[in-house]
């Protein structure tokens, strides 16, 4: 994260993925409205480890919470 990133949508381009966690992804089938829950107690891989990038790619991250 770039030094006075505000959090969430409007400045996203200066937020970086720096945690990859495990949650399950339910979507309403009346409205469409999605919910992530049941996240797990510790992260899977942080920005650090040589293999934080593979591991994105392979597990298919498709969401950041831009809020620190």
């Amino acid at each position: 994260m770039e030094q006075n990133a505000r959090p969430g949508m409007d400045q996203d381009h200066l937020w970086k993925d720096y945690k990859l966690w495990s949650c399950d992804l339910y979507e309403c089938a009346g409205c469409g409205t999605e919910i992530y829950v049941g996240f797990a107690r510790e992260p899977i891989r942080e920005h650090y480890m040589p293999d934080f990038a593979e591991q994105k790619k392979e597990l298919g991250a498709s969401f950041r919470v831009n809020d620190c």
